[in-house]
């Protein structure tokens, strides 16, 4: 079945509720380069055969010209990818410097330490050199003095 037999089958079954039909093209992703401030990290994402689409590259600018930014893209669209290699490269830099990230819902939480862990330690293998990332949750069922507790550590990323 190709798309203009699923298009049919549409416009035949669901004709009383569908308004229009509209195929768009695909789109060609565009790249872009961008230097971080740690060569590493520059040489591991060359090592990689990471590219950073255009709209990363953009995201990036902004936030290092300390600019405030909401990234909207489709999902496994690297909104992710934009803070995590922002986060690492702001740590190398500024080893005691403290990052908020705040999530809606446990496993989306879970989802994400568990992908930038995974960044992390190839990172760290790549370069043979720990970074010693700390990192802790403030989750809704800590009490106050818990939730004092880990901010009074300064973790790096909360």
């Amino acid at each position: 079945m190709n798309i203009d037999d699923l298009k049919n089958i549409f416009e035949k079954e669901f004709r009383d509720y569908i308004v229009g039909i509209k195929l768009i093209n695909n789109k060609n992703a565009e790249y872009d380069n961008f230097e971080f401030y740690n060569k590493e990290l520059n040489e591991y994402l060359n090592y990689r055969n990471f590219k950073l689409y255009k709209h990363q590259v953009e995201a990036l600018n902004l936030l290092y010209k300390n600019k405030n930014l909401i990234v909207t893209t489709p999902t496994a669209s690297g909104k992710s990818h934009i803070f995590r290699l922002y986060i690492i490269d702001n740590i190398l830099k500024y080893p005691n410097k403290t990052f908020l990230l705040i999530y809606p819902l446990r496993a989306l939480l879970y989802d994400q330490y568990e992908k930038f862990e995974e960044l992390i330690k190839d990172f760290e293998n790549y370069t043979n050199k720990k970074l010693n990332i700390k990192m802790k949750f403030i989750l809704g069922d800590l009490t106050y003095s818990e939730k004092e507790k880990i901010i009074k550590e300064r973790p790096n990323l909360i």
